[in-house]
């Protein structure tokens, strides 16, 4: 995306934006709240309160990434903006992670749904781990046969773990591609009106 010109907003001057609360927070020095406040002013007033809720959702930003964050916010226009609003107001955790990839314009992630199968798979495979132990160390036992059985259906188990985790994690792929595009036609669509 290119860097259009920041030009203050008529609502707004920087003498009359003050620091927002996530301002306030530890990690952001006073030149980066002056450079804050300098964005700010270009945005109009009316999304300063939405500005804060992206900030203050689920993450501590600091300073200088606040300050790149506004700065790409400078530069949507009202439109994606709002759209980015709204997915940080959003509780879905999904949501408010693309809200931050739009402004931040970095990748967020994995699916939180595929990083808990990640973390069930990990646990199985301590488990399995652990029945293996017991099974290779006393294989002579009467139940061996059975922690062998026991070890081929965690197997079975976790297979199907990692084959739902790939779908959760393609599934989030595509909704994430979808958001960016409908994201991306949006500015599109404000450069077309006259």
């Amino acid at each position: 995306m290119k860097n259009k010109k920041l030009t203050n907003d008529p609502e707004c001057n920087t003498h009359q934006v003050s620091a927002l609360p996530f301002m306030r927070r530890k990690g952001w020095r006073k030149r980066d709240v002056q450079k804050a406040l300098k964005i700010l002013a270009t945005i109009p007033r009316a999304e300063h309160e939405a500005i804060n809720t992206l900030f203050t959702g689920h993450y501590v930003f600091r300073g200088v990434t606040g300050v790149e964050i506004l700065h790409n916010l400078s530069q949507y226009t009202p439109a994606q903006r709002a759209h980015i609003f709204t997915l940080a107001a959003s509780r879905e955790e999904a949501e408010y992670d693309l809200a931050y990839t739009l402004a931040a314009q970095k990748w967020f992630g994995p699916d939180p749904q595929s990083e808990i199968a990640d973390d069930l798979i990990y646990g199985l495979e301590q488990l399995r781990q652990d029945l293996t132990t017991w099974w290779k160390d006393y294989p002579d036992e009467p139940w061996s046969a059975e922690l062998e059985a026991i070890d081929q259906d965690l197997a079975t188990i976790q297979d199907r773990c990692r084959s739902m985790a790939q779908r959760a994690e393609e599934a989030h792929q595509e909704t994430m591609a979808q958001q960016i595009e409908a994201f991306q036609s949006k500015a599109g669509e404000a450069e077309a009106q006259p």
